[in-house]
């Protein structure tokens, strides 16, 4: 008990000291800020009703990226068993051959859903140009 007590009577020494030399403890307060008024409109009679635009498909195209030629011509297509479509209304996008790791692989076909009602999908090509082969990807028109 007698240290608690020395301690309190060192410490009230202290504040006293730097009191009595002109020193002022400094408070430190959060800033005030001013909220905004809340604007309150009266609603109309009867009753809200939303009604949200309905989703439509997202269609992601991305940018093009630096044109691939390849210096050869790609292999014939391959002929694919088309399985039944998973549900009406899917479209067939065929196989393709593409360039990777400095030879061609093939990517089979698969159903797909249109990204909208009537679309028509126009298949990817390889074409030849004065520097070599490119590739024209699919699009859906």
């Amino acid at each position: 008990m007698r240290q608690w007590m020395r301690a309190l009577v060192a410490g009230l020494a202290v504040v006293g000291l730097l009191v009595s030399i002109g020193c002022r403890p400094i408070v430190v307060r959060p800033p005030r800020h001013r909220r905004p008024p809340v604007v309150v409109t009266p609603r109309p009679p009867g009753p809200v009703v939303v009604t949200p635009k309905p989703p439509g498909p997202v269609v992601v195209t991305p940018k093009p990226g630096p044109a691939v030629i390849v210096p050869k011509p790609p292999p014939p297509p391959r002929r694919e068993v088309r399985p039944r479509p998973p549900k009406p209304g899917y479209v067939w996008v065929a196989g393709r051959w593409v360039w990777s790791g400095g030879k061609y692989v093939w990517h089979g076909g698969r159903w797909t859903a249109p990204p909208r009602h009537g679309a028509k999908y126009v298949p990817g090509r390889w074409t030849k140009g004065p520097k070599g082969w490119h590739f024209t990807p699919g699009r859906w028109h």
